[in-house]
């Protein structure tokens, strides 16, 4: 079975075509690697209640602290 690793992401203001919004997003790299390595990845979100945090981080087997911009 693949372990499933979380990865942190952070908030920016994102554009491109017609949008202009605030966006979460992450370096596309992390995950490449991640996945090339035999690992299923989930983004995780910057923000969130704690009863949700716990309950993602509970489903992982790690977690990766990404950088941001």
């Amino acid at each position: 079975m693949r372990p499933v690793i979380g990865i942190s992401s952070y908030g920016e203001q994102a554009r491109w075509g017609a949008w202009d919004v605030p966006a979460v997003v992450l370096h596309r790299a992390y995950v490449d690697k991640l996945e090339r390595a035999g690992a299923a990845v989930v983004m995780l979100p910057p923000v969130g209640d704690a009863d949700s945090v716990e309950a993602a981080v509970a489903r992982l087997d790690a977690v990766v602290i990404a950088g941001g911009a």
